[in-house]
């Protein structure tokens, strides 16, 4: 038997209008950007949220920032809470490590437990070291890079900060840049911390507030350190705190810079488990330097932890641990790029 065709069929096929023929082109481009707008956007959290707190699990993560290398165009100030300095030997190398890696003109540390291991591990810059250091002898320190750098005068050390011996002292030197400046003072603090040491900080504002008032003979001042604005263990007594310091310094001319993402330390967080909550906890406060700051970029920028992770959180176990959290310092860098500057007038 045989079947025969239709000759009628592949007309038919020829007029059926494809699925696609009445919609415009535009509408067909429009759709499909659409799609790749949402998928790109879909990526983007994925990595953000899923894939970049993994990476940061085993120190690949790559969301935050990238602090660039010095240049000569640039006076580099680094200040960083180095979590009991000397204490051990391998946090020792990795915090040197980080040093140098970020290469300051001039560095600004806090919990230096060990100032001899400090000049030990960097005999090519000169190390300046506070005499007292509170009950748990975490001293302050400046270390310059005398190419970069040059210190006028002598340190001062403000006693009157430890309030009585029971924390730290206030930390000042007087740096200026080479070879054309700036000049300014860079004080160094290191606050009380804990939330029921909200009392006493409050109290070592008003000391602070009157010694930088003091220091009027050259008025372009970089206030900085660990200056704890934790609260008083209420749900918004971080926030109340750091509004009430930035009241108390700008009554003295100063005004607050915070890197992007508002971060400087990881800290347990309130469940005590694996993953570490981001905490603004090292603070910048400048006074006059215009000539200095720059007016395009952030003044202040996170390195560290911090950086790799965007200021989310990390996760850290002992028996993963983060290379930075864990084993160099549970406070990350701040990195200050000044211009090079002629001197006031």
């Amino acid at each position: 038997m045989t079947v025969r065709r239709s000759r009628a069929a592949p007309a038919l096929a020829r007029h059926r209008p494809a699925p696609t023929a009445d919609l415009p082109i535009v509408a067909r481009k429009t759709s499909k950007t659409l799609r790749t707008v949402l998928a790109a956007a879909l990526l983007v959290a994925a990595y953000r949220y899923v894939v970049a707190p993994r990476l940061a699990q085993r120190g690949l993560g790559t969301w935050g920032p990238a602090v660039p290398a010095t240049d000569t165009d640039h006076l580099r100030v680094v200040v960083w809470n180095v979590e009991n300095f000397g204490d051990d030997r391998d946090r020792v190398e990795n915090v040197v490590a980080t040093l140098r890696d970020l290469d300051p003109a001039v560095a600004a540390l806090v919990e230096v437990r060990d100032p001899a291991a400090l000049r030990r591990a960097l005999p090519d810059r000169r190390v300046i070291v506070s005499k007292r250091g509170g009950r748990g002898r975490q001293r302050l320190a400046f270390v310059v890079d005398e190419r970069r750098a040059e210190i006028l005068g002598e340190p001062v050390e403000h006693a009157a900060l430890a309030m009585g011996g029971r924390v730290r002292p206030g930390f000042a030197v007087r740096v200026r840049g080479r070879p054309r400046g700036p000049d300014f003072h860079l004080a160094l603090v290191h606050l009380k911390a804990m939330p029921q040491g909200a009392g006493l900080r409050r109290r070592q504002w008003r000391v602070l507030r009157r010694w930088v008032e003091a220091l009027d003979d050259d008025r372009d001042l970089l206030l900085v350190g660990d200056f704890n604005p934790v609260g008083d263990g209420r749900a918004s007594g971080s926030e109340d705190e750091l509004s009430d310091l930035a009241r108390t310094m700008a009554a003295a001319g100063l005004s607050l810079h915070t890197p992007p993402g508002a971060c400087s330390a990881y800290w347990e967080g309130p469940r005590r488990d694996a993953w570490k909550e981001p905490s603004l906890l090292d603070l910048v406060f400048v006074r006059d330097l215009a000539e200095a700051v720059p007016s395009d970029d952030p003044l202040v920028r996170v390195a560290g932890a911090c950086a790799r992770t965007g200021c989310g959180r990390l996760r850290s176990t002992r028996a993963r641990p983060d290379p930075f959290f864990a084993q160099t310092s549970d406070h990350c860098p701040l990195v200050l790029d000044l211009l090079q500057a002629d001197d006031d007038p």
